[in-house]
């Protein structure tokens, strides 16, 4: 006898190897109990022909005992021809009685047996098939979706994600919800696992690079780490076992490939190799970071550093004036300035040189004048454009202040826009007079 485990809900968020392998025993019960259901209504339908078959000669035999008679030897029968008579009659009817009883027996057995037999097998086990057809197309397409995305470059971002990014949120927001109504309940007790996922990981074949996608599971208190090769569409793994390992660090680093969500990992038994894995999401990557105690590589810390140190001094303006004044020179016809980023490493070395407090002003700015001298690469437009913003983006406080913010949110909400304007106005000349010269300086540049 098959012992199946249970299917719980919880485990339907994880995905995980194991709960396929237990989905496709049940589905295999399911799809044996089936075929028994068939074979029994198989064996009904030849048991109620053989019933009929049976009624048809129990019927004949009645007929001929009510018919049969003896013939006379004299003018009456004798007492026993009588007797023989009257029995076999008897016996008739009985025979008829029982008959009908038969007929209407066979009848009902259509009706209330292999009607629901029937309609349970097709519509109940038949359902369940037809939506594992429908569940397996939409995990088909929710992969490939999930690999287009994970293998857009993190440098850029299409119209059409962008165009679409308000309505993902919100999307996301409600699978969210529903995702922790599930992961709230308790639905099974907590997982042996610190963090259990599925990653993306780089294998280079000679000058051929490839992401394969695993199943990994981390245990915080021994460092252990396991991976098993599993095709989710497919539903087969590539390994027998999962590979285990221990975690000797985690780092996560802007990679030169352009790929997003990505970290490197390092194992005691293979120190000499950096694994490369790719994480689905902002998310799912900072989740593994977490667990695993992860660190930034020295372009992130720097940058972390840049952001906690950002002030709104003269050191900033200056080097915003410096970025307006270059982009201006250009002229602002380039696509997606503001739009689409620029390359990350090169907008934090930008963010360095121009905002060291170490040099004067023109030591710390004369690179902008020498695109001929090695700086070229970090003076592209949209470098620039991107650290522009990731300067305003990094102040201890946003431009309109957080005081003042409820106040200009009601001040956009009045009814007609001679009152917007007027409230606007008044609370524009609230502000402190070095983010009022900025907020003025920003306008004038993204109206130009």
């Amino acid at each position: 006898m098959v012992k199946l485990q249970p299917l719980e809900f919880i485990d339907c968020l994880i995905d995980s190897p194991d709960f396929r392998e237990n989905l496709n025993k049940h589905e295999k019960e399911l799809e044996k109990t089936s075929q028994q259901i068939k074979r029994i209504i198989k064996e009904i339908k030849d048991l109620l022909a053989a019933a009929k078959s049976l009624s048809r000669a129990q019927r004949t035999l009645s007929k001929s005992l009510k018919e049969f008679n003896f013939e006379c030897i004299g003018s009456t029968q004798t007492d026993d021809e009588q007797v023989i008579a009257d029995s076999l009659k008897q016996f008739s009817k009985l025979i008829s009685s029982i008959e009908e009883e038969r007929d209407n027996m066979l009848d009902r057995a259509h009706e209330q047996i292999l009607l629901p037999l029937e309609e349970f097998r097709k519509l109940h086990i038949g359902g369940v098939k037809e939506n594992k057809k429908k569940y397996d197309k939409k995990t088909a397409k929710f992969c490939q979706a999930q690999e287009r995305f994970l293998n857009m470059s993190s440098k850029k971002s299409s119209p059409a994600v962008i165009e679409t990014r308000e309505n993902f949120d919100e999307t996301r927001q409600k699978a969210q919800e529903l995702k922790n109504k599930y992961m709230d309940s308790k639905l099974k007790p907590e997982s042996e696992y610190t963090k259990q996922g599925y990653l993306y990981l780089m294998e280079k074949k000679f000058t051929v690079v490839t992401w394969s996608k695993f199943y990994c599971t981390y245990k915080k208190q021994t460092r252990e780490f396991s991976m098993l090769q599993y095709n989710q569409m497919s539903g087969r793994t590539q390994q027998t076992n999962p590979e285990t390992f221990t975690l000797a660090s985690c780092t996560k680093k802007i990679t030169e490939f352009e790929k997003r969500y990505c970290f490197d990992v390092i194992f005691n038994e293979r120190n000499s190799t950096t694994y490369t894995f790719q994480a689905l999401s902002e998310d799912d990557i900072k989740a593994w970071i977490d667990a695993m105690d992860g660190k930034e590589s020295a372009n992130l810390t720097l940058l972390t550093k840049y952001s906690e140190d950002s002030t709104l001094d003269d050191v900033g303006f200056a080097f915003i004036k410096r970025c307006i004044d270059l982009l201006e020179s250009r002229g602002l016809e380039e696509e997606g300035l503001y739009r689409i980023g620029g390359v990350s490493t090169k907008v934090t070395k930008l963010l360095q040189m121009g905002l060291d407090r170490k040099k004067t002003e023109k030591d710390r700015l004369s690179f902008f004048n020498d695109e001929q001298m090695g700086y070229s690469d970090i003076l592209e437009s949209k470098t620039i454009a991107s650290a522009l913003k990731q300067y305003l983006r990094n102040l201890s406080e946003p431009l309109m202040t957080f005081r003042l913010h409820h106040a200009f949110i009601s001040a956009a909400k009045q009814d007609t826009r001679l009152q917007r304007i007027n409230e606007v106005h008044q609370l524009v000349y609230k502000l402190p007079k070095n983010r009022l010269e900025m907020l003025d300086l920003v306008i004038r540049h993204l109206k130009t």
